[in-house]
Order: C-alpha cells, then sequence, then structure tokens
C-alpha cells in the first residue's frame, strides 16, 4: 500500500479529516509535525524536536532524517511558509504543497516570509489551492504550473439541511438566531459582529445570538458584549467539536462571517450546506460562494453595514434559498468528490 507523510498541525481538525479519507482508501498514514499536542490524531505521529514557532526551520535535519526512514511515497505539506518550507527545506520528493490562507494572502507582505513562500513553491512538485482566486494570487508569486483546486470541501451526509437543529434544548425556539462560528482570534474579528448586535436587536426585538467557538480573545469578547449591555441576548457555547456542529448551525436563521482573511471558508461552505443565508466580509474568497442570491457582503470592520445587512436579510423574500445552497455544495464542494481529486494527484507524482 502507498504511504503518505502529512506535515502539518495535527491539531488541525481538517488535517485529521484528510488523513481519515487516506486511510479509509488503504494509505499508510504517518503525520510529523513539530508543534505539541495533537490528542485527537489517531496514526503514527513524529514529532520533530524544535517546538518553537520561530525556530521551527532548525527541524530541517530531523525531518530529512525521518523522511528517509520512513520512506513516503508522497509528503503533503500543508500552510506554505512553515510546514512548506520545511518540506523545502527536506529536499525530499514528490512533495506537494497546500496552500491554505494567510500563509499566500497575509506572510507574503513580510520580505521574510515572502521568501519562504517563493521557495515552497518552487520546492513543490504540486500546489494545491482551496480557491479559484488563491490560484491567480500564486501567479503574482510565481507558481504558474503545476497548481490545482482541490477544497477541503463538506461531508454533506453530516451537512445537510435535513439535520435536526438545538432551538428548543438552547430556548430558542421565537427567535430570530444569528449565528457566528469562527474562533477567537484577531483575523475573525468577531468584535464586529458583537458591535452589531445592538443595532441588530433594535429592529429584530426577537434577535439572539449564537457564538460557537474558542479562542484567546474569548474573555475580551464576552467583555465587551456586557459593556455594550448585550450578554444576555448571546449565547456563547465555548469551542464544539466539528461532528456535533450540525445541530447549531441548523438552529440560525442567518450565518455570518466577518473574517478579515479567508481563501475558502469551511465554516462559510458548512453553513451553506445546511441551507442557511449568509452575511458575509467583502472578500475575495468570499465571493467565490456568495452573491444576491444566497447572501449579502459587507465591508470589514464595519459594523454599522454588518447590522443593516443582517436586517435588510432577515426581511428579504430568499426563495429556494436552503436548496440553492445545498446544491452549490454538493457541485462544487462536496468532501468526498475533492478528497478523491487529491488522492488521484498524489497517485499520479508516485507513478512518476
Amino acid at each position: 500500500m502507498p504511504k503518505i507523510a502529512f506535515l502539518a498541525d495535527l491539531n488541525s481538525v481538517h488535517i485529521q479529516r484528510y488523513a481519515d479519507y487516506f486511510k479509509s482508501k488503504g494509505w499508510d498514514v504517518v503525520g510529523i509535525d513539530y508543534k505539541e499536542g495533537n490528542a485527537n490524531w489517531k496514526y503514527e505521529k513524529i514529532q520533530l524536536p524544535y517546538s518553537n514557532t520561530k525556530l521551527f526551520f532548525l527541524n530541517k535535519n530531523k525531518l530529512k532524517e525521518v523522511l528517509n526512514k520512513i520512506k513516503s511515497d508522497v509528503v503533503s505539506a500543508h500552510y506554505v511558509t512553515t510546514y512548506g518550507f520545511l518540506g523545502a527545506l527536506s529536499k525530499y520528493k514528490p512533495l506537494v504543497v497546500s496552500a491554505i490562507g494567510s500563509d499566500i494572502l497575509v506572510n507574503p507582505n513580510n520580505p521574510l516570509l515572502r521568501m519562504f513562500v517563493k521557495k515552497s513553491l518552487k520546492a513543490a512538485d504540486k500546489v494545491l489551492v482551496d480557491g479559484l482566486f488563491t490560484k491567480n494570487i500564486l501567479k503574482e508569486l510565481g507558481r504558474t504550473e503545476d497548481v490545482e483546486v482541490v477544497y477541503y470541501g463538506v461531508d454533506i451526509n453530516k451537512f445537510n439541511p435535513e439535520v435536526e437543529n438545538k432551538r428548543k434544548e438552547l430556548n430558542l425556539e421565537n427567535n430570530y438566531v444569528v449565528g457566528s462560528f469562527r474562533n477567537f482570534y484577531d483575523i475573525y474579528s468577531i468584535e464586529t459582529l458583537i458591535k452589531a448586535a445592538p443595532l441588530v436587536i433594535k429592529e429584530i426585538l426577537n434577535a439572539k445570538f449564537l457564538i460557537v467557538g474558542g479562542g484567546p480573545l474569548k474573555n475580551k469578547i464576552e467583555q465587551l458584549a456586557k459593556d455594550l449591555n448585550i450578554y444576555d441576548k448571546i449565547i456563547f457555547t465555548g469551542y464544539v467539536e466539528h461532528d456535533k456542529l450540525p445541530p447549531y448551525i441548523k438552529t440560525c436563521n442567518v450565518y455570518i462571517s466577518t473574517s478579515l482573511s479567508d481563501t475558502t471558508s469551511v465554516s462559510l461552505l458548512e453553513a451553506l450546506a445546511v441551507g442557511l443565508p449568509c452575511v458575509v466580509t467583502e472578500i475575495e474568497g468570499n465571493k467565490e460562494w456568495v452573491n444576491g442570491k444566497n447572501g449579502l457582503f459587507f465591508k470589514t470592520r464595519d459594523h454599522n453595514e454588518l447590522a443593516n445587512q443582517i436586517i435588510k436579510i432577515s426581511k428579504a423574500k430568499l426563495n429556494n434559498v436552503s436548496q440553492l445552497n445545498f446544491n452549490l455544495i454538493k457541485e462544487k464542494a462536496e468532501w468526498s468528490k475533492n478528497m478523491e481529486k487529491a488522492e488521484q494527484i498524489m497517485l499520479s507524482l508516485i507513478k512518476k
């Protein structure tokens, strides 16, 4: 059986799902990471010695040793400026590098990280991106060939319009529920939604906010809600395991993303699969999925415009939006189809 080594943050649920797919197809799976933890990683794991993010490149020699020992048929490195760069330093072939988001949208603005990006992209036998516009960005960074669009995608057996909701359990049976499912980091700008909430509540008297996620800014965000006297209008669930998300999404009337930067947001895809209309930031990654028929845009950090768009969409007649959104995901972003594409790319490199 072929062997694939995932050089990646093994804490990521998306990497774990990726690995699960390859294992289900008979691949031998190995995970390699310099970060500590990875409690949910199910397969063989190799821990690199330097766990400090600022010193990750010092793992170069150990990585070379590990890869030569395990004799992986292909290395799949996820995140260009760290794991992709490490993969490039190892000079191991074949190497597939996946660009995920900030690694090519934000990091290239830093001259040092731009150098990391270019070296990673040059070394890769294939580069995988999760958005059409991302492919164009790679051209600007000098990578024009052997670039494939592969979405992380959605398991439509778990995320679809027929899933149960948690309205009764959360005492939201008579509310217009505004949902957010991004974690509490600066890049996701959750405070923009909190600032919009008082304006929404003035117009939609039964509005409540379901905010699912965790992260270092959680206490700060909750304090902002208290300062604005709307804490009782918000349910902060904390972190929810990925497999348990569908009923929370289904509980909402509208999905909100306040992210400042994204390629293709899996969170957005999951909301679309469940059938929700969306109000999202006007960034390129969202424009591939949202249009006037299934959602609205607002400018990043503009809580006034966000509030207006939530109010507007609450009054809109969005004919068949649930089925339209589900069909969009089924056509372009179904998990199994995209993983089949990724597997065929890996196999094509092994056969060379």
